[in-house]
C-alpha cells in the first residue's frame, strides 16, 4: 500500500542530500571549490586543481580532463540504421 506524502523543497533537498554527497566527486586543491560540469581540471601528482587555479603552478600538469556529469556512459544513445 503506497502512502500519500508530500514533502516540503527544505524536506526533500534533505534527502536527497546524502545521495549527492556520496557521488564521486573532487575538488579543487587550490581554492576547494567544487569544478563544474565541462571544466577542464589539472592533475598534479595527487592533487586535482581547477583552471581558475591552474597559473598558480609553475610545472606543466601530469594530466587535465574535463569535467563530465555523473551520468556520462549510463544514457542510451540512438544510432541510426545503415541503408
Amino acid at each position: 500500500m503506497l502512502r500519500d506524502t508530500t514533502l516540503s523543497t527544505p524536506e526533500l533537498e534533505w534527502r536527497r542530500l546524502p545521495r549527492a554527497e556520496a557521488q564521486d566527486h573532487c575538488t579543487c586543491g587550490g581554492c576547494g571549490r567544487r569544478p563544474l560540469i565541462g571544466e577542464t581540471v589539472h592533475q598534479f601528482g595527487t592533487k586535482v586543481v581547477c583552471d581558475l587555479c591552474r597559473h598558480r603552478r609553475r610545472q606543466s600538469p601530469d594530466s587535465s580532463h574535463r569535467v563530465r556529469h555523473a551520468e556520462f556512459g549510463a544514457s542510451v544513445r540512438i544510432l541510426s540504421k545503415a541503408a
